[in-house]
C-alpha cells in the first residue's frame, strides 16, 4: 500500500522547494485519489499562506518523475521571493506576503523539536 493522497502531496509540494523553504499552504485541508492507473493523480484542497483557497493535482509521469498543477487558485498567482511567499496580480502588484521565517526546523508541523 503506498502513501495517503495528503502524504504524497504534502511530500512532493515541499520537496519541490529549495531546502528550508516555507511551503506555500498552511494546511491541506482534504485530499483523495482520481483515476487509475497511469492517469491516477492526488487531487489536494489547501489553504494557501494567506488564507485563500487552492486546488492541486500531483501526478506522476515517469518512473520516478512526479509533477504538479495548479487547477484552482483564485486570488492571483503565488512565488517563492528571498522574503517568502507573495502573491501577485495580474500586473505583477502584490496583494499579500508572507515575509516571516519559520521558528520550527519543520515549518509544516510547528511544534516539531529539532533532532
Amino acid at each position: 500500500m503506498g502513501a495517503s493522497a495528503e502524504t504524497l502531496i504534502r511530500e512532493h509540494l515541499i520537496g519541490c522547494l529549495p531546502p528550508g523553504s516555507m511551503p506555500s499552504f498552511r494546511r491541506i485541508i482534504s485530499a483523495a485519489f482520481d483515476g487509475t492507473g497511469r492517469k491516477r493523480k492526488a487531487i489536494g484542497r489547501l489553504e494557501m499562506f494567506d488564507g485563500q483557497p487552492a486546488t492541486v493535482e500531483v501526478f506522476q509521469w515517469g518512473p520516478n518523475a512526479w509533477g504538479h498543477r495548479w487547477a484552482d487558485m483564485p486570488g492571483g498567482a503565488c512565488s517563492l521571493e528571498p522574503s517568502g511567499w507573495v502573491r501577485c496580480d495580474d500586473e505583477g502588484n502584490i496583494l499579500s506576503a508572507q515575509l516571516t521565517l519559520p521558528l520550527s526546523p519543520d515549518p509544516v508541523n510547528p511544534h516539531a523539536k529539532e533532532a
